[in-house]
């Protein structure tokens, strides 16, 4: 494992609103590739291997209309695939409860 914690739960989170959040790596990575699993949803500025971040933000969309009435909420996972000049690949996640506004 490459990093202090691969899975981020961003917890309750209001619809259409952003959230800013980051992954921590246990040692400087050489990173070759990061793949958002949302690209809509997720950005992030680029890995800084001096200090280990990677910043991430990820913005809520509007509840689905049939979802809204009951259960009031959405639950969401998203990902970021990142590969590693050594050919190695390894997935962050990252959860929400979305409610509304």
């Amino acid at each position: 494992m490459n990093w202090k914690e691969t899975h981020v739960n961003l917890g309750t989170i209001r619809e259409n609103t952003t959230t800013k959040f980051k992954y921590e790596s246990l040692n400087p990575l050489n990173i070759v590739q990061i793949k958002r699993g949302c690209t809509q949803c997720t950005t992030y500025k680029a890995y800084n291997p001096t200090t280990g971040i990677l910043e991430v933000s990820f913005t809520s969309a509007y509840i689905p209309k049939q979802l809204r009435l009951k259960p009031g909420f959405q639950m969401v996972k998203k990902s970021i695939t990142i590969t590693y000049a050594s050919g190695e690949v390894e997935t962050l996640i990252f959860t929400a409860k979305i409610i509304k506004k």
